[in-house]
């Protein structure tokens, strides 16, 4: 039977496909698998989290400019110690804000699980993004340092995707190329550090030792992000270059990581130490963590089986060595005891390598795509259990600003209320007289990381929070929301089982049934009528959700879903209407004024009732090309601006229907689209449809065989 003869739930091989439906500000998140405990979503996508980067970002919001200073560690009372900016761990503040921002933009549901109050609004994100960010452009400049993936990556790679910024990529492939200029051909490796001091050792003279460290692979995705970009395949082999030497000289036998390692002039090495472990001989576990991700990363760049093999190697040796609780400590070969210093830092990272690896994985080995995404969640709980840091502040807003005046002198209005900080009544027994002035909330997410505490540092840091703990703990849960591992409540569920080739087909089935338009590039669903997945110029209200429609007609059938299941409770389309009110606001011709139509109680108001939507595609040729077809389909004041809009813009007029008439007919057209049993209309149900609401004509003629439309 081919994919155009199956219903929707058949297409999907019969699973669970729910479809759609409204979600609250009270919506549930939950995993696909049922692996990961709600509570673990909750902590991901908190309210807390959120509050957390907000404070400190907002504290440089009314500077007279952009902030030099940025946060690495914590003090004993939980609040940041700063770096100047160009320091190697500028980078990852801004990035969190921006992996905020991302989630705002592309995950709405999930920029905080519980949304009981009010976050953020996008545009305060993207403005403390560029804020944050702004002194950081020059460093992508400098040549005396390896670390301008950390320094640059973070912030301008998700500018760049988010908004075009085209600063931030000018600043990407020129940090690129900074970098670049650190290689050298006879030791094939990018040089880390021209100088390094402890108490044991010192090294002063970069033409006599060549320093290369573990974490040194997490810069490679920068050169390999450019290398795409531009074509550059110098920069490409740069990276496989240093991937191939840190493989060869940087792993042990048993899988575990040497720290530095120091290289002669022909590229043989000289020496293998630690600048940051316990020993020489022990195993610093963020460095096994850097050594993960990074060959991941390279892998994906790549495809070269043998770097899948080694983070396979490298990621065996770390979850063998986690201990009971499964926070590692600081170095997995230190002498455990009381005063023994995790490494939160390590966990977050080690986390994000290993849903790599489950990603990688899935297709040809799912029991061991599933043992790295097992052992990923369980570091995450018990981070979460034990070093999540509680926040006795919660976001609120304050309405309490006088009304304003009005042109027409009849009523008085209120701003919108501003967003404020209070304290929070279920953590630490806060009254509700409380103005939260005395309550301290720790500045970052998670607790118990390690910059360092090898004994004959310069200086030891141990057991407080840190930026990029923070950093990689917000980007693993974008990771898993981009790779499919959580919705929320109402959404389609695919089990772990279904493997991508049958997703794939599958929604290549709903797209040859019409149940979806697929984007050109890519297995995305672009448009589920009515609703469009990017934006459009038609946005449909209803209570506090939102939808883009794909046209006019689309929007109408989108604002009787939401009445419909708002009144019901439901996702079902089938009842008559509600006494809850749906908007669309749009521009006439797509470049008008902008209008606003209103449906209550299931009907049209009388304010919109004078305006037409034109049809200038013939329905049966509508799905030549449904995209363009949608975009012209729009609304208009009157059948006169129609002639107009048609002879400036060369398009041949077709059929322009008043919007009580499209009002009815999208009613009844869309009417069962978010059924669970919902089938597509035959060709001959749609003519009999466009009979009963008067729709004749050239426009509406598509014959009547047995397909369907």
């Amino acid at each position: 039977m081919p994919p155009s003869a199956l219903s929707p739930k058949q297409s999907l091989e019969e699973l669970d496909t729910r479809s759609p439906q409204t979600t609250s500000k009270n919506t549930k998140t939950t995993s696909r698998s049922q692996t990961i405990p709600d509570s673990i979503v909750e902590a991901l996508y908190s309210e807390s989290a959120i509050l957390k980067i907000w404070l400190v970002a907002q504290k440089a919001l009314n500077a007279v400019s952009p902030p030099v200073l940025y946060p690495e560690y914590t003090d004993r009372n939980k609040t940041y110690v700063y770096r100047s900016l160009d320091f190697w761990t500028s980078g990852f503040f801004p990035g969190s804000l921006y992996l905020l921002l991302e989630r705002q933009v592309k995950y709405p549901d999930f920029y905080s699980c519980r949304n009981e109050t009010p976050l953020p609004h996008r545009l305060h994100l993207q403005h403390l993004c560029q804020w944050w960010s702004a002194s950081l452009h020059q460093n992508a400049a400098r040549r005396d340092t390896h670390d301008l993936g950390f320094m640059i990556a973070p912030w301008a790679i998700k500018a760049w995707e988010l908004h075009r910024d085209p600063q931030a990529y000018s600043s990407i492939v020129l940090a690129a190329h900074s970098l670049a200029t650190r290689f050298d051909h006879r030791v094939q490796s990018l040089r880390s550090w021209d100088v390094c001091h402890t108490m044991k050792y010192s090294f002063t003279d970069p033409a006599q030792d060549f320093l290369v460290i573990i974490d040194n692979m997490l810069n490679l995705d920068l050169l390999f992000w450019v290398a795409r970009e531009t074509g550059d395949t110098n920069l490409y082999e740069i990276a496989v270059a240093h991937a191939r030497k840190t493989q060869e000289h940087h792993i042990r036998p048993d899988k575990s990581t040497v720290h530095v390692v120091n290289y002669d002039a022909d590229g043989s090495p000289k020496s293998k130490f630690t600048h940051q472990g316990y020993s020489n001989e022990s195993c610093w576990s963020r460095g096994q963590s850097w050594g993960i991700l990074g060959f991941m990363q390279t892998y994906e760049w790549t495809r070269d089986v043998s770097f899948l093999q080694t983070a396979r190697e490298l990621a065996d040796y770390f979850i063998e060595h986690l201990p009971e609780d499964a926070v590692p400590f600081w170095d997995f070969d230190a002498p455990v005891n009381a005063s023994c210093p995790r490494d939160t830092s390590a966990g977050m990272i080690a986390c994000c390598a290993l849903v790599l690896l489950h990603k990688a994985l899935k297709e040809s080995d799912l029991s061991a795509a599933q043992h790295y995404l097992t052992s990923a969640l369980r570091i995450l709980e018990g981070t979460v259990a034990k070093f999540m840091t509680p926040s006795p502040l919660k976001f609120g807003v304050d309405s309490s600003a006088a009304a304003l005046p009005t042109v027409s002198g009849e009523e008085r209005v209120k701003q919108p209320g501003t967003l404020t900080v209070s304290p929070n009544e279920a953590v630490n027994g806060c009254n509700e007289n409380g103005n939260g002035s005395n309550l301290h909330c720790p500045e970052t997410i998670l607790d118990a990381a390690t910059v360092c505490n090898y004994e004959s540092a310069s200086r030891r840091w141990a057991d407080h929070g840190l930026v990029y703990a923070d950093y990689y703990f917000l980007l693993l849960g974008n990771m898993l929301l981009e790779l499919g591992l959580i919705f929320t409540a109402g959404e389609p569920r695919i089990p772990l089982q279904l493997n991508e080739t049958t997703a794939r087909t599958a929604l290549q089935g709903l797209a040859d049934y019409h149940g979806v338009v697929l984007h050109p590039h890519s297995d995305e669903i672009w448009v589920a009528h009515p609703f469009s997945a990017a934006p459009t110029t038609c946005i449909v209200s209803c209570g506090e959700r939102k939808w883009w429609g794909n046209c006019a007609w689309c929007s109408l059938g989108v604002m009787h879903l939401a009445t419909a299941a708002a009144g019901s409770g439901s996702g079902s389309g089938s009842g008559s209407g509600s006494d809850h009110t749906a908007t669309l606001t749009t521009r006439l011709g797509a470049l008008g004024d902008e209008v606003t139509i209103t449906v209550q109680n299931g009907e049209l108001l009388d304010s919109a009732k004078d305006y037409v939507v034109h049809f200038p595609i013939p329905m049966r040729n509508a799905w030549d090309n449904v995209i363009y077809t949608c975009s012209v389909m729009l609304l208009f004041r009157d059948e006169a601006e129609v002639d107009e809009w048609c002879v400036t813009r060369g398009i041949a007029k077709g059929d322009a229907r008043p919007i009580g008439q499209v009002w009815g007919f999208a009613k009844e057209w869309y009417g069962r689209h978010a059924d669970e049993d919902w089938t597509k209309w035959s060709v001959h149900d749609a003519v009999e449809m466009f009979g009963r609401h008067g729709l004749a004509g050239p426009v509406w003629s598509i014959g009547d065989n047995a397909g369907r439309f």
